[in-house]
Order: structure tokens, then C-alpha cells, then sequence
């Protein structure tokens, strides 16, 4: 009887299994189930590399959902983090250089919300390093060190090549010191004060004014009051003025004006100063004697002296005074205060220049 009952059961349980079978067939059941593991199957691979990408992995070429306006710029690092639209997990795509042109980058970039790679051009003078575009000097600059004895940073390229870069005074007050961070130059601004910078370095205490004349080089040198050097050379303003530099009682540098026949920056023949005789005119015009080839100024003024008569003629006519061993033409010219008499470069005889001595000249 037991027997009999166990087979019963036996039975039923085949005839149950059968069933729940047929039912989950009609209902395309394991088409379903079959074809999710084929998916994770498929997925899996690609993951380890055992196939190419596939649909299920964000990459190049089958791209991820991404915030559409990621930054994008070739000279920093910035990555774009893509999310796969069917199972969630996200994947990083990296700025890197291309691989068969340094100067280019691939650059992660977020298009229609899909995140793909772009190759972009550097630049000139800018090269790929580590998916960042960077001047090419610094792409090759493979060592800084700080040389306080020469006041410099020194180093060298990549190609071989060295650089030596010495600092500097801005100003009196500021220098401009080179470091090194991170193998590569890094100049700081430091401020002297209360003492200056002096010769590209800074001092404690401001150095006082020093002038000294140099003949030789007819000009005159020295320092600052609070640092900074300087060198002013004579000059010819004109062919009749020397503009003369010379330092005063506190040391400091001035100029003088002197009047004389200059050339190459130095007086060949000193000359008078021009003077000023006041005329209050009207009107005042040059002429030239016909007779004579004397020079003139003719001007119509109001003669105070007599108690403001009506305007009256008068001329100022040009001289010969002597200068050195001999003698120049003074010239009258009309000027706003009123009539200047000026030293020209010409010997004078009888009021006029001597054109044959000017001529042998």
C-alpha cells in the first residue's frame, strides 16, 4: 500500500512539472531568460577585454549620457564622467595626447549628451603632455635649480639646451626674484623696504646719491638716492647750445645750458648768451639792408617814453661782438618779449657775415 502511495505521488509531481512547463513555454519564459544571461554574458567579456566594446560599455565609439556644457578646455585636465543609459555604471573618459602627433590632444568632450573624444590642435609653440596642452619649453624643461651666487635660476631643456635666468629690480623698491616649484620657473615680486633693490638684490639700508663727472666721456654718473644707477651724456641741443651735465653740491645730477658753436656734443666756440631788449610793438618784421647785406628787425611800437604817442618805427639791427680771439654775428630776431639778439657760428665783419671765411669752413 505504501509502495502504491509513493508512486501515486511520483506520478503527480511529473504530471505538475509538465504542466508549469508547457505554461511557462506558451508564455516565452526561458526566451526571455536566455537571452539575459546571453546579455550579461556578452557584457562580462567585454569587460575583461575578451571582445571588442559592445553596447553596454560607454566608450569612443558607443557613448555614455553626459551633462551637455562640461567644461572643455586643452590646457587643463578635464575629465567627463559618462553614465551607461541601460544598467547605471559610469565610466571616465580621460584627456590624453595622440599617440602619432604630440600636438594634438584627445579631448573628453560632451556632444548631444553623449560623451566622445575630439582631437584638437595645441598650438603653436605648445605640445601634448599627459593630456594637457603646455608650452613646449616647459614640456622640455627637465631641471630648476636656484644659484644664489649668481642671483639666477639655472637649468636645462630636454634638447639639451640650458637656460640662466637672473633676477631683477622693477624699481628702487621692487625686485622681481626667480625660484623654482616643481622643476619649473617661478618668479616672485619682493618688496626692499625700508631699504632698496640695488644691482638686482635687495639691501637694508638706501644707498645715498653719488655723481661723478667723466670728462672723457663728457657725461656724468652715479647713483640714486635709494638705489637705481643712471648716466647723462652731454648734448647739442643745437648748433648754437650744449645741454652740459654736471653734479650739484649734494650730489645729485644737473644740466646747464651754454651757448656756443657745438658739435659732436661739445663746444667749439663759446658764444655769448642771446639777450632780450623789451619792445612792446605791434608788429615786428625781418629786413636786410640793400646796400650794406645788413640784417635788421623793423618794428612799429607805441613810445611810452614820450607819454603813449601814437605808434612810431624803429629798427635793431644786427651787430658784430666779439667772442674768444675774435669776432661773431649777433642777429636780431622778433621773439613775444621782444627783441632777441642771438650768436650765430659766423665771423662778423662790418655787421655782416664774412661769407668767404664761412665758405673755406
Amino acid at each position: 500500500m505504501a509502495k502504491n502511495n509513493i508512486t501515486f505521488v511520483f506520478i503527480t509531481l511529473i504530471v505538475i512539472v509538465a504542466l508549469v512547463g508547457l505554461v511557462l513555454i506558451n508564455t516565452g519564459f526561458f526566451k526571455t531568460v536566455g537571452k539575459v544571461v546571453n546579455e550579461l554574458r556578452i557584457d562580462a567579456n567585454s569587460l575583461t577585454g575578451n571582445v571588442p566594446h559592445t553596447v553596454n560599455k560607454p566608450s569612443a565609439t558607443k557613448k555614455g549620457e553626459c551633462k551637455t556644457g562640461e567644461k572643455e578646455d586643452i590646457y587643463t585636465k578635464d575629465d567627463i564622467t559618462a553614465t551607461d543609459p541601460k544598467y547605471g555604471y559610469k565610466t571616465t573618459f580621460e584627456d590624453s595626447c595622440d599617440k602619432n602627433d604630440n600636438k594634438y590632444v584627445q579631448e573628453s568632450v560632451c556632444r548631444s549628451g553623449k560623451a566622445t573624444y575630439e582631437r584638437k590642435y595645441c598650438g603653436n609653440n605648445f605640445v601634448c603632455d599627459k593630456g594637457v596642452c603646455v608650452s613646449a619649453l616647459k614640456a622640455k624643461k627637465l631641471t630648476c635649480k636656484r644659484d644664489e651666487s649668481s642671483l639666477s635660476v639655472v637649468g636645462n631643456f630636454g634638447d639639451g639646451s640650458v637656460f640662466n635666468i637672473r633676477d631683477k629690480c622693477l624699481t628702487t623698491r621692487y625686485l622681481t626674484k626667480q625660484t623654482c616649484r616643481n622643476n619649473d620657473i617661478y618668479p616672485i615680486t619682493i618688496d626692499c623696504e625700508p631699504g632698496a633693490c640695488v644691482e638686482d638684490h635687495c639691501v637694508k639700508e638706501k644707498p645715498k646719491p653719488t655723481c661723478k663727472r667723466d670728462d672723457v666721456r663728457k657725461s656724468i654718473v652715479g647713483t640714486y638716492e635709494g638705489g637705481g644707477n643712471y648716466e647723462y651724456t652731454d648734448k647739442c641741443d643745437n648748433e648754437r647750445t650744449l645741454r652740459e651735465n654736471y653734479c650739484d653740491k649734494n650730489n645729485k645730477p644737473t644740466d646747464k645750458y651754454t651757448y656756443c658753436k657745438c658739435q659732436n656734443d661739445a663746444c667749439v666756440i663759446e658764444l655769448p648768451a642771446p639777450t632780450i631788449t623789451q619792445v612792446d610793438y605791434v608788429d615786428c618784421n625781418a629786413q636786410v639792408e640793400k646796400n650794406s647785406n645788413r640784417g635788421y628787425v623793423q618794428v612799429l611800437a607805441t613810445d611810452y617814453s614820450k607819454g603813449n604817442l601814437p605808434i612810431t618805427k624803429k629798427n635793431f639791427y644786427d651787430y658784430c661782438q666779439k667772442s674768444g680771439n675774435k669776432y661773431i654775428l649777433m642777429k636780431r630776431v622778433c621773439v613775444a618779449t621782444g627783441i632777441q639778439s642771438t650768436p650765430t657760428n659766423c665771423d662778423c665783419i662790418n655787421n655782416v657775415c664774412d661769407n668767404k671765411l664761412l665758405a673755406k669752413r
